[in-house]
């Protein structure tokens, strides 16, 4: 019964940082911390609301954190690139998303990491391509929310991974998942003269959700 006391206040501190203004759940969500230091969600969540709040030097250390608690977690990993590219650091932006597609290639880490190598310079062209043509081999299933023409012809390097994804594609798997697809998230809008805000250039980002 004394551990029960102990879990119930900071699950319900918890449960009340999943609604309301941002400083009332961020305060629930610390005090859910301070009251079961233990269990790691709490963190977790506190990196998450830290960073919709765009506080980003606050945000990145808090991601640090939770990722040495969680090092597998993939969506932190790209959450923690993005906060480093709204900061200016292009470098370790790409090393978070490298760690993030290293954990789990099947998600958006691939072809972040690609618009980043991209745009800053960061690798050759040969393996810029090769990491956009497994974003491509992602999209069939909606991994990848935006496979949609204007995006893939927009550069060079794209319409080369275009057209080499193309050339070993089942062609039922490309007509499914290449044409006229609409444009999910709003990754290219944040990378390409956007609102800038953090979570559109990684629109997978959730809060933590309890097991």
């Amino acid at each position: 019964a004394w551990f029960a006391l102990q879990i119930d206040p900071a699950y319900g501190r918890y449960l009340a940082s999943l609604n309301g203004d941002l400083d009332s759940r961020l305060s629930d969500a610390r005090a859910a911390v301070q009251q079961d230091p233990a269990l790691r969600l709490y963190p977790l969540h506190v990196a998450y609301l830290l960073g919709v709040q765009a506080d980003s030097t606050t945000a990145i250390s808090a991601y640090q954190a939770a990722l040495v608690l969680e090092p597998t977690w993939d969506v932190g990993w790209m959450n923690l690139g993005a906060l480093y590219l709204r900061q200016g650091d292009p470098d370790a932006a790409y090393a978070a998303l490298t760690e993030a597609q290293r954990i789990n290639p099947l998600t958006l880490a691939p072809l972040n990491r690609a618009m980043v190598a991209e745009q800053y310079a960061l690798l050759p062209r040969s393996p810029i391509i090769s990491i956009y043509t497994l974003a491509l081999a992602n999209a069939y299933g909606g991994v990848v929310p935006a496979q949609f023409p204007a995006f893939w012809e927009a550069t060079a390097l794209r319409r080369a991974a275009l057209e080499l994804y193309l050339a070993d594609a089942d062609p039922q798997v490309a007509v499914m998942a290449l044409p006229g697809l609409r444009p999910g998230g709003e990754f290219a809008a944040v990378l390409y003269g956007g609102r800038g805000a953090i979570f559109s250039l990684l629109p997978i980002l959730e809060p933590p959700t309890a097991p």
